[in-house]
């Protein structure tokens, strides 16, 4: 599910599993959903970095190099202002342990600007486990 942190309003929600054809399809809903580039925040699940930089880069021609055949493709270059973190939890059991806050894309410093606009002014992923809890409990 996507949520926006400072309305809590449910942007996108899509049941399913945690692949990568899942994680294509859901943030190609929140994007359609979306103007410009919403801060991105998730677990560490490394499919929505990936279907992330399919979405939002830019495709940057190489220079020929005078030899013979065919030229070399493209290289994919990540737009800079996509800002996207993870938050690892490390589990013991049942218990948390340890909480990891990593920036993929973007830089700490544009992360944390827009994070300062944002009720928590964390990177956490608080809302939609809260979330997660809530509708699991209707799970019968």
């Amino acid at each position: 599910m996507a949520i926006d942190a400072p309305t809590r309003l449910l942007i996108a929600f899509r049941i399913g599993g945690r692949e990568l054809d899942d994680a294509r399809q859901r943030l190609k809903d929140l994007t359609d959903c979306c103007q410009g580039k919403p801060l991105f925040v998730s677990d560490d699940l490394p499919h929505y970095g990936k279907v992330l930089g399919e979405l939002f880069h830019q495709l940057v021609p190489l220079p020929p190099t005078g030899k013979p055949g065919r030229p070399r493709n493209p290289e994919r270059v990540i737009d800079a202002d996509l800002d996207y973190a993870t938050v690892h939890k490390t589990r013991q059991g049942v218990k948390i342990i340890k909480v990891e806050c990593k920036v993929i894309y973007g830089t700490e410093q544009s992360v944390f600007a827009r994070l300062a606009e944002s009720p928590r002014q964390m990177i956490n992923t608080i809302y939609i486990g809260r979330s997660n809890l809530y509708w699991r409990l209707w799970d019968v």
